[in-house]
């Protein structure tokens, strides 16, 4: 079957143009990663005691790279998966795709799990993004989680009793990855080859404080065309969907006790316009986030779908999949200087004077 991800089904199946990785194998060819760069390596080779069964280096290993005069250039060590470094992600399974969902950055994704009685399958997005020498970090899927949950039955997505459940097993599914979690991704689908218009759900999981997000699946792909973690793009003409990864050992276990709260109260979209100033010293009296909304402008897009704003004064803002550059309203929670977007709305004047 061909899955793809949050990248998950949304990836043509097979190597795309724009991969940056190589192979480099051990000396007798029994042991092989594959390692990103846009370098030459042509001669390299590596040095490992992995038990490489089907010719990859799996699980927890130590790798040691070795350039054509067999100098040792760098040392790999944590997890891998088919020849992929996770660094210190405990994660175990098998890759199902490999994209570019942007400039310098990979990805790949695999099924985690499976749910037998709800008919679910659970397939995660990791990303790697390129340093500055051409060489890139390790795959990684924290303090984003993402997640695709694919089930056949689309009016499933619409019961909040299924809901809450593929909820609580995101976090759980998320906190046996991840030390540390901020934000957790899932989005929903009735098949694995689905295209952006076959994503029928989006929801996102703030880790700290349990409260879920139900998101509009957008219609205007165009749009979200950004540099974002969770979001659908286009590279090709093909549709991609962003899922789209941590101690020494061989045992690690980051589960924590979880408690999900029974229902998540939606915020209300009357809230009226207020200023970042007036949330900043709301949330440093009671030391707690606050709610509101405030118009911004925004200026960068970071790699990890976050955003900055340079109006009224410079804010995070964390995680939302219509996060662009440009003047908008937004609304979310804010604490420390950084917000967790929870609705957004795009505006074309400065300080928003087109949008009532």
């Amino acid at each position: 079957m061909k899955y793809l991800i949050f990248l998950l089904m949304l990836f043509p199946i097979g190597l795309q143009a724009g991969l940056d990785e190589v192979v480099l194998s051990s000396k007798d060819k029994k042991c092989a990663i594959r390692y990103l760069t846009t370098k030459p390596m042509k001669g390299w080779t590596i040095e490992t005691k992995a038990e490489c069964s089907d010719g990859w280096v799996h699980g927890y290993n130590r790798v040691e790279i070795l350039d054509i005069q067999k100098k040792s250039k760098q040392t790999l060590n944590g997890f891998f998966m088919d020849g992929y470094w996770l660094g210190l992600l405990p994660a175990k399974g098998h890759i199902l795709n490999r994209l570019t969902p942007q400039e310098d950055v990979q990805s790949l994704t695999f099924i985690m799990d499976k749910d037998e009685e709800l008919n679910n399958t659970y397939i995660v997005q990791l990303r790697s993004t390129k340093n500055e020498d051409g060489s890139y970090t390790e795959f990684q899927g924290c303090p984003i989680f993402r997640l695709m949950v694919i089930n056949p039955e689309r009016k499933l997505f619409d019961n909040e009793v299924f809901q809450e459940q593929i909820a609580q097993k995101a976090f759980r599914l998320a906190q046996k990855l991840c030390a540390k979690l901020e934000t957790i991704a899932v989005f929903g689908a009735t098949k694995t080859d689905a295209l952006a218009s076959d994503v029928i759900f989006q929801m996102q999981i703030d880790a700290e404080s349990k409260e879920k997000n139900i998101i509009p699946i957008q219609t205007d792909f165009n749009e979200s065309d950004i540099a974002q973690p969770i979001e659908l793009r286009h590279q090709s003409s093909e549709v991609l969907m962003s899922v789209i990864p941590e101690k020494d050992g061989f045992k690690i276990d980051y589960s924590k006790s979880f408690s999900y709260p029974e229902k998540s109260i939606p915020q209300k979209e009357t809230l009226p316009i207020t200023s970042l100033a007036h949330l900043d010293v709301q949330s440093r009296i009671t030391d707690k986030p606050v709610q509101g909304k405030v118009i911004v402008h925004i200026n960068k897009i970071n790699l990890d779908g976050s955003a900055l704003t340079d109006l009224p004064q410079k804010v995070l803002l964390k995680h939302h999949p219509k996060l662009k550059i440009g003047w908008a309203i937004i609304q979310g929670n804010f604490y420390q200087n950084e917000m967790q977007v929870t609705n957004i709305k795009t505006c074309q004047k400065e300080w928003c004077s087109d949008v009532s």
